[in-house]
This record gives structure tokens, C-alpha cells and sequence, in this order.
């Protein structure tokens, strides 16, 4: 700790006591920490007049304006300090070269700065140098960059000041920390307020942060606050990085990359890194990973503050037009029909990449923001955006089992479209959003979106696209069992499309219906078709679900070596695409093949795995991996366990209104009660009522309706 300067012993209590407020508040400033319990005690002795002079020359406690008053506060006489900067300097020098010493050089401005305060190579001193950017070069220095306080030691400070409150709400003690993002200065104001409010709890606390009354960066004591803190450094800047820095505020995630950046800004990409390398120089931006700026929450709160209200629309609007046209490039090898895919502005800011792997990747770690973005467009007003956003995320979010927030994402779509009357933006949002709630188990409220697409379509004079709701209806028939009802929609849209009949979409849903009905030889024609149709549009990335349904149906002809290979196709595809719907389809399919190979092991293995899988996805794809678990426990012998896996299926199709699924689960155990010797004739009698009512004949319903049999028969024809 350093000693008190002369003027302690000399009388001069005036000036020793301006020196200890002036370092408190640099403590408080710098640091956000109060001084330690040395210098408070040496503090009352010199309120009380007892403070004695140290036996060796006193050292410097701050570092003054005037580079002469450094020499004085060393004991230099007055007479010896010379006139001109480098005599003083070189005096400096040799002050230190025989004194045990050290010495803290705070906020300096560079290392020209700090070089002529060193000592000599070979005098006893360590020098502490503290700076709001980054140092240069500085022969045999040791560079720190320090980090927000770890979560214990930033409890530790709210507990030296609140004491017994901490230790009794621990929990609420670590939120408040993490909420002032673990700045020091940040933590002790908050800690200030709690010690001044002795009747409120620490999760009080937490409750007005969370409501931003006030936020972290605006609390203060005694004229001190974290966002004056931020303003020393803000300062500093040039004004193209004040601007670049302000407008970063904007970003709704703390980590992004430098096109977004540039977006914000309006400057080529190439300006947007400088900009962000100079950011992070002064230490208003980290950039843990090579091309990934981070801005810690309460500078982005900062920043945003000092946004105007011109800038931060003309921004966010740039800030959109990324996103939107960057996820549509992303989406676009994944869309089955071009024709409806979102168009991508040419002079739009866009990120560009070199393969389909880097493609999700991205889009993975983009999820945050770009929903973030589609919450504030609509909230904001910008309608059109919220629609579009809606539209590229879709099939990433039910590929990888984000149903819920697509919903949420699809309803306030519909709003916006809504707000501006505008009929094909209201049909494309309806039309999109019933996709989701199909995959969230509800069919009937699915139809009812499709219906009032179709309406809006109509309004709107799009006619194609009205035909096309009469396959999306198909769709959501065939998931929800209504296959006859689906078939219907889809020879509708085969008779107003008589010139295009063969679409990909419309065959391969043709398809997957026939497989379903117990047609498995139509269902592999048409699933060839598609698969052709797809190679000649360039559509290759929806091979992956085909794939799945082309096996299925080589299964069900009897040909298992070859629907082997396929499922272990569309589970390799599937994987690249990141597609976990199709994984887990993958997986079950694997599994039936595998017991009509005889190999129920491996069937076992392939359906825990698909069990495992499907739990990060809506209970919309469960009930069927439930249904082939169940059976495969049943050909094992394990009839309790396949019992319970149907019955768990059961629950979930009836939740989800997937009928076929329902009379499955029904068959299932008719089928485990049949090998324990007991009655199956009430679930074989539902099983059957429920096959009849999805649309299968006679002779589909007597295969359906005995699942472990009919692997057994297959195994047999192999």
C-alpha cells in the first residue's frame, strides 16, 4: 500500500485529506472498489491530527497532472527539479534506481506515455500501468487484459457491502452480479443502494433490473456511474468509431461478425473490421474468436443510449435487410419449389460461404439475433420485414425442433401482414404458419390457416399459388391420418395443374400417402418420379426426407439389404442437412429393417437412439419412434416394456391428432397381449376401426392392423 506524501506530517491535513477522497474515487472509478482498511485507518489518524511521518521517504499515491508535483511527492527539493520535461525525466529515472518502490501509472494513454516513467532496468521497482486501450511494445512487460470479476469474487464485493442478505439468498445474489454484467463499478453501486435500503431483499433487486428501474449503467452514488465510466472511453474515439460503436448497440445479441457491422454502419466490409479492430483496442469490444466481436451487455445498453432517433431507424432497416436476405441465401438449396423463394437483392449486404456445413453452422449461431429481429420488427412496425423473417426461418426452426418459436415467429407474422392489408403477405404468413402447427399436433386449427390462405391468394389474384395450398392440405391430412381426405387435395391440385402435375412436392406427398394406404409399389414409382423431378431442379437437399420414404417402401416390398442401405443414407443426408425430424425417421426405419434382417439388437439400438433424438423435437415426431420401439420390444419378448412404449405412443397421437399413429399404438398392443396369451380382441377391434377410418382397404388394414407379424412374414420372404 502506498505511504501517505509529506504533507501528512507536515501540517498540511488539508491536502492529505483532498488526496484521500481523490483516491477513493479513483477505487470507486476504476476499479469499483473501496479503499482497503490500511489506508481507512490511516485516514481517521489524519482526521484526528495523530498521523506520523514513515521512517523512509514517502512514495506516490496518485499520478499527478504535472510530471514536477510526481518529483515532489517523492521529497525532491524544489530547487533541484529542472525546468525542461526530459531533465525532470531523466531526475525521475534516478530517484527510482535506488528505491524499493512501486508505482502505478493509471489511465495512461500509450506506451509513449508510460516509456519515460520507467525506472532503470536494474532499479527495484515494479510498475503497474493501467489503460482504457490497449498498451504498445514495452520492453519486458507483461500484458494483462482483464475480464469481468468471476462470479465468486463479484459476490464477494455485493457481500462485503450487504453482509448477511447475500449469504441468505445466494441465488438471488449471483443474478444480481450476472445482471450488472460483473463490472466491479457496476456491482458496488448496486451494493450501495442495498445498503441504504436495509429492509429490501437481494431478489427485490433482482426484480427491478430485470425491469431495467434503472438499469445497471445508470445507477449512481456520489456522481459516480458505470455509463460515465463508458463516456471517458467513448471519448476518446474518432467520430467514424463513435458512430460504428453506438450504432452496435443496435445488435440485439452480443456476438456477431463484421457484416452486420457494416450493415449497421453503412460502410464496406473491409472499413466495418477496421472499425471493430479499433474498438476493441480501447477495450469497448472483445473479440474472443477470430472475426467474432462481442459486446458485453451493459456497453450494448450504453451504446444504445446514444443512438438518435434518425440513426436508429435508417439502421435497424439495414440491419434487417442483412438478416432477411443473408437466411434467404442460406435457405435457398433447401427450398422444393424456387419459384416461392424470397429474392435476394444483388447490392444487399450479404455474407457469403463456402459450403452447405458452413451455411448451418451459421444459421445456428445467427438463431438469436435474427429471431430477436423478427420480435422487434414487429413490435416496431416494420411489418414486412417480421412476415419475411418468418418466411426464411421456417424450415430451419422445424428442422431443428423450434417449433414453439416458429409458432410464436408465425402469429405475430400474421399480425403484421394483417397491419398492412396486404392479402399475399397475409396468405404467405398463414400458409407458412400452418405448416407449424401442424408439427405441433394441431391439424384442425393447420386446415383452417391453409383455408384462409387460400382465401387471401384468391384476393390477391395469385392463382398458383392457390393451387398450391391443395398439396400443403395433403400434407397436413396425411400427418394428422385423414389419407383418403389427402388424396383428394392432392389429385385436386393434379387436375388444376395439368401442365405441371408432376411438381416435386406434389409427387412425393403422393407418395409418402400411398406408402401409408398399403400401396407400397405406387408409392415407389412416384417416389422415383419425384426423386427425378428433384435432380432436374436443382433440389437435391429435399433428397434427404425422400430417401427416408423411398426405403420405407423397398421395405415393405420385401427388399431390406436395399432399404438398409437407403435409411442409412437419409440418415447420413439428414445429418448434413441438420435436419433432426429426418435423423430421427432415419433411425426408426434403420430399426424395422434391422428386425426383419432377424437382428433385434441392432433394431433395439437404432430405436433407444431414435428415442434419444426425438426428445429435442415437438411430440409431433414421437409417438411413431414409440410405436416401432414398442414393436421391437414385443419381437424380443419384452411385452411389458412394449406395452408401456404403445401406451406412451397412444397418449401423444391423441394429443397431436395424429390418427394413424393412434391405431398403431393400438395394434401394438394388441399384438404384446397376444404373445403374453392374453385377450387383444378390444385394441385389434380399435386398431382396425381407426385404419378404416385413415382410408386403407380390406387388405391394408389386415397388414396394418398386425405390426410385429408383418415383420415377421418379411423377414420370412427375405
Amino acid at each position: 500500500m502506498p505511504s501517505w506524501p509529506p504533507c501528512t506530517a507536515t501540517g498540511r491535513q488539508a491536502e492529505a485529506l483532498h488526496l484521500y477522497r481523490r483516491t477513493v474515487e479513483a477505487l470507486r472509478d476504476e476499479l469499483g472498489v473501496d479503499p482497503g482498511q490500511q489506508l481507512r485507518d490511516l485516514h481517521m489518524e489524519v482526521l484526528r491530527g495523530t498521523a506520523e511521518k514513515p521512517p523512509q521517504r514517502p512514495g506516490a499515491s496518485a499520478l499527478p497532472r504535472t510530471v514536477g508535483l510526481l518529483l515532489a511527492q517523492l521529497g525532491e527539493a524544489p530547487q533541484r527539479i529542472p525546468g525542461d520535461l526530459p531533465g525532470r525525466q531523466s531526475l525521475w529515472r534516478q530517484a527510482l534506481a535506488g528505491r524499493r518502490s512501486v508505482v502505478v501509472l493509471d489511465n495512461a494513454a500509450g506506451a509513449e506515455q508510460v516509456r519515460p516513467l520507467l525506472p532503470p532496468a536494474d532499479a527495484p521497482c515494479v510498475v503497474l500501468v493501467t489503460s482504457r486501450t490497449r498498451i504498445g511494445p514495452v520492453d519486458d512487460a507483461f500484458l494483462l487484459t482483464l475480464e469481468p470479476l468471476p462470479v465468486g469474487d463479484a459476490v464477494a464485493v455485493l457481500r462485503d457491502a450487504v453482509g448477511e442478505r447475500v449469504d441468505a439468498e445466494p441465488e438471488a445474489a449471483v443474478t444480481v452480479v450476472e445482471l450488472c454484467g460483473r463490472l466491479p463499478l457496476a456491482v458496488r453501486l448496486i451494493a450501495h443502494r442495498l445498503q441504504h435500503r436495509p429492509r429490501w431483499s437481494v431478489a427485490a433487486m433482482v426484480e427491478r433490473l430485470r425491469a431495467a428501474d434503472p438499469p445497471p449503467i445508470a445507477v449512481s452514488a456520489e456522481g459516480h456511474s458505470v455509463a460515465a465510466a463508458f463516456d471517458v472511453s467513448y471519448r476518446q474515439l474518432s467520430g467514424a468509431e463513435q458512430r460504428c460503436f453506438r450504432l452496435l448497440g443496435l445488435h440485439p445479441a452480443g456476438e456477431f461478425e463484421a457484416w452486420p457491422a457494416a450493415a449497421l454502419a453503412d460502410v464496406p466490409v473491409g472499413r466495418a473490421r477496421e472499425l471493430l479492430d479499433r474498438l476493441v483496442e480501447v477495450h469497448l469490444l472483445e473479440e474472443d474468436q477470430p472475426g467474432r466481436s462481442r459486446l458485453h451487455d451493459l456497453l450494448r445498453e450504453f451504446a444504445a443510449t446514444l443512438v438518435t432517433e434518425e440513426e436508429r431507424a435508417t439502421a435497424t432497416t439495414r440491419l434487417l435487410d442483412y438478416y432477411l436476405h443473408t437466411v434467404a441465401a442460406v435457405n435457398r438449396p433447401l427450398e422444393l419449389i424456387q419459384a416461392i423463394a424470397p429474392d435476394v437483392r444483388p447490392d444487399a449486404f450479404q455474407r457469403s460461404f463456402s459450403d452447405e456445413h458452413e451455411r448451418l453452422l451459421w444459421l445456428r449461431a445467427a438463431w438469436p439475433a435474427v429471431v430477436a429481429l423478427a420480435d422487434e420488427a414487429h413490435r416496431a412496425g416494420a411489418h414486412r420485414h417480421a412476415v419475411m423473417l418468418h418466411r426464411v426461418l421456417w424450415r430451419f426452426a422445424n428442422n431443428e425442433g423450434r417449433a414453439e418459436i416458429a409458432e410464436r415467429l408465425g402469429r405475430q407474422a400474421i399480425a403484421s401482414a394483417s397491419a398492412l392489408g396486404d392479402d399475399g403477405l397475409i396468405a404467405l404468413a398463414s400458409n407458412w404458419h400452418a405448416g407449424t402447427t401442424m408439427r405441433l399436433g394441431r391439424g384442425t386449427e393447420s386446415i383452417r390457416h391453409l383455408e384462409r390462405a387460400a382465401v387471401h391468394y384468391t384476393a390477391a389474384g395469385m392463382p398458383q399459388e392457390v393451387n398450391r395450398v391443395q398439396v400443403n392440405l395433403g400434407i397436413v391430412c396425411r400427418a394428422a391420418g385423414w389419407l383418403a381426405e389427402g388424396m383428394e387435395h392432392l389429385r385436386t391440385f393434379r387436375e388444376l395443374n395439368k401442365e405441371h402435375a408432376s411438381t416435386p412436392l406434389a409427387l412425393f406427398e403422393t407418395g409418402a400417402t400411398e406408402l401409408l394406404l398399403g400401396r407400397p409399389g405406387q408409392a415407389r414409382v412416384t417416389l422415383r418420379d419425384a426423386a427425378l423431378h428433384m435432380h432436374r431442379i436443382g433440389a437435391t437437399m429435399q433428397l434427404d426426407t425422400l430417401c427416408n420414404e423411398f426405403a420405407g417402401a423397398h421395405l415393405a416390398l420385401g427388399h431390406p439389404r436395399l432399404a438398409l442401405l437407403l435409411f442409412t443414407r437419409g440418415h447420413r443426408m439428414n445429418r448434413e442437412a441438420g435436419s433432426r425430424a429426418g435423423i430421427v425417421e432415419a433411425l426408426c426405419g434403420m430399426g424395422r429393417t434391422h428386425a426383419v434382417l432377424g437382428d433385434l439388437d441392432a433394431a433395439l439400438r437404432c430405436h433407444h437412439e431414435a428415442s434419444e433424438q426425438v426428445r429435442d423435437l415437438t411430440p409431433f415426431f414421437e409417438a411413431s419412434a414409440r410405436n416401432d420401439l414398442g414393436t421391437t420390444l414385443t419381437l424380443l419378448g419384452r411385452t411389458g416394456d412394449a406395452i408401456a412404449a404403445h401406451e406412451l405412443a397412444l397418449r401423444l397421437a391423441e394429443r397431436t391428432e395424429r390418427r394413424y399413429e393412434q391405431a398403431r399404438a393400438h395394434a401394438g398392443i394388441a399384438d404384446a397381449l397376444r404373445r403374453e396369451g392374453r385377450d387383444d380382441t378390444a385394441e385389434r377391434a380399435a386398431a382396425r376401426a381407426l385404419f378404416e377410418a385413415c382410408g386403407l382397404d380390406a387388405a391394408a388394414v389386415a397388414r396394418a392392423s398386425e405390426p410385429a407379424q408383418q415383420l415377421v412374414l418379411l423377414n420370412d420372404r427375405h
